[in-house]
């Protein structure tokens, strides 16, 4: 079996179109069969800890000091106060980082079996203290609560809601420090 490697030039063209949207101003994934679908892991239904449930916020206010929580099957990853933007994808090493911009790498949640493309989407927290997830042209689709997101236009985050990137399934939560 011969092993490919990840191409840089590739995912410098990503980071360009990356940085190309946070200024203001495409796709790298390949497109998932129904039967891959029906391989990947369901959504762990793990309830919260007491201390977790405890510090549960309004539905869509992210105060200051606020953390937010992404829950991936039985995986917590808290991403903390969202002092800069997250963005959700496949990175590797050769990946190049980006200024101010988080990386949660879901190549380690079977991202690549369940469609994650490399940039997949982006958390970005608002001057009037809510959290918007923007689809950021992916090939498999983000969906909030079932819906479809379009591409590069941003969509607000409520406590509790279920993020769907392609076929993974995140839970989202805001915590009180």
């Amino acid at each position: 079996m011969t092993q490919t490697l990840p191409d840089p030039s590739r995912d410098r063209k990503i980071v360009e179109r990356l940085i190309n949207f946070l200024a203001g101003g495409a796709r790298t994934t390949r497109k998932i069969s129904a039967e891959e679908h029906q391989q990947t892991m369901p959504l762990d239904t793990a309830k919260l800890t007491p201390a977790e449930s405890s510090n549960l916020m309004e539905p869509t206010f992210f105060p200051d000091g606020a953390s937010l929580l992404l829950r991936i099957g039985g995986n917590k990853i808290v991403v903390g106060a969202l002092k800069n933007d997250v963005l959700l994808g496949r990175f590797s090493k050769e990946s190049p980082e980006v200024d101010n911009v988080q990386r949660i790498n879901l190549a380690y949640y079977s991202g690549y079996r369940t469609g994650i493309s490399r940039v997949h989407a982006l958390i970005r927290r608002t001057a009037n203290n809510t959290v918007n997830l923007i689809d950021m042209d992916s090939v498999n689709g983000t969906f909030v609560n079932e819906e479809r997101l379009e591409p590069f236009k941003a969509h607000p985050l409520k406590d509790g809601d279920l993020i769907r990137l392609a076929y993974l399934n995140i839970k989202v939560y805001f915590l009180v420090p």
